[in-house]
């Protein structure tokens, strides 16, 4: 009196004409089966509900949309994780007349990645309360020691490069940035200066350290900082990754554009570089009018 799910193959039996004078019908129960599909839907549905609300309040710890565009009214973020969720982050503040930009993207991407934002994201905001200005180089290795200490211990030991990082303290009054990165790439472009700006480290104590660097600036050229997710992008035709070369040479012919144009126009690049290749990583770019 029970109800159980039944599967029918059902085969034509065809005659010396070759046409099917019978049928054959094989019943097969497979109650069991349909009900691990049924467990692996719910479970995966609550799967899908959780990261949908990671992703809420990723949103909600980083961005921050009416903020930024009172510091900066022309800027644009392309935030594109490789999953719902990510392992790149942004924080755009103001603290003592500076602006700050600061591009971060931590180990793996996904939930994992994600979880580990918030960890980074609180560091960083504590250690830009606690240093103001002084050393964007400063802040970023405090924080990546602190994360690093934070992971310290149980199966997950250590991550020693839990997070690449860009700060810019951006001075309006001198018309300068002060900054540091890890490994990321930054971009000035404008009327008369082009530049792709190399991360600068120094060994201290067996270990490299990044360095503040200055950089003079003139009104209405741009400052990029992005994560290294765009330029790693395997193309569908080439074979190849975008390189930080070609990025350099699509943000020298965008930069004039309004900033919401220059992201629409970077999303169509990418989409149709990447083509029917899967993202290979979350992929952050800031763009800063100055």
């Amino acid at each position: 009196g029970s109800t159980y799910w039944l599967q029918l193959d059902i085969y034509p039996i065809l005659d010396k004409n070759n046409e099917p004078s019978h049928f054959m019908a094989i019943e097969s129960v497979i109650t069991e089966l349909k009900e691990t599909e049924q467990l692996a839907e719910e479970r995966q549905e609550r799967i899908e509900e959780n990261i949908s609300y990671a992703k809420k309040l990723q949103q909600a710890l980083f961005r921050k949309d009416s903020l930024e565009q009172e510091i900066f009214t022309d800027r644009f973020v392309l935030d594109q994780p490789k999953d719902e969720v990510g392992g790149d982050f942004y924080i755009i503040d103001q603290i003592q007349n500076k602006k700050i930009v600061f591009v971060g993207d931590c180990t793996g991407h996904g939930a994992s990645g994600a979880i580990l934002t918030a960890l980074c994201t609180s560091t960083v905001k504590s250690y830009l309360t606690k240093y103001k200005t002084l050393s964007p180089a400063l802040i970023i290795e405090k924080s990546r020691q602190k994360v690093e200490e934070l992971l310290q211990g149980g199966e997950l030991e250590s991550v020693p490069d839990n997070m690449e990082a860009t700060l810019l303290f951006i001075d309006e009054s001198r018309q300068e940035i002060k900054y540091a990165s890890t490994t990321q790439e930054i971009y000035y472009i404008g009327e008369e200066d082009n530049l792709k700006i190399k991360p600068e480290k120094v060994k201290v104590d067996g270990r490299y350290e990044v360095q503040d660097k200055t950089l003079k600036y003139k009104p209405g050229s741009m400052i990029y900082a992005a994560s290294d997710g765009f330029k790693d992008q395997f193309g569908e035709a080439s074979g190849k990754k975008f390189s930080s070369k070609q990025l350099h040479e699509t943000l020298s012919l965008l930069f004039e554009a309004p900033c919401s144009e220059q992201e629409q126009k970077l999303t169509n690049t990418f989409i149709k570089w990447r083509g029917s290749e899967s993202q290979t990583d979350d992929v952050l770019i800031l763009g800063i009018r100055l």
